[in-house]
């Protein structure tokens, strides 16, 4: 996890001791180890460390609402809470 940009990045890295001497995009990822890893990132970060885009923030404030107003729906929780509970 890069917290700079805020993304999930794949590196190969040659070093000897603790020098870089070669860094390249490691290409393919696995995606137990990319899940891990963004999983991680919550964990440290809190939920502001996913590219969270107003669209998203409106969406999950309307099935907040919806869960709220119509629990006969069974919609899952998608509070910040729930979503840093459910890692």
């Amino acid at each position: 996890w890069d917290s700079e940009r805020r993304a999930l990045v794949a590196l190969r890295e040659t070093r000897f001791d603790r020098i870089v001497l070669d860094s390249r995009s490691a290409g393919r990822v696995d995606p137990q180890h990319a899940a891990q890893a963004l999983t991680d990132a919550v964990a440290e970060l809190g939920l502001q460390a996913l590219p969270w885009t107003e669209g998203l923030r409106q969406w999950q404030a309307r099935v907040e609402s919806l869960r709220r107003w119509m629990p006969e729906l069974e919609l899952p929780d998608c509070s910040d809470a729930a979503l840093l509970a459910n890692r």
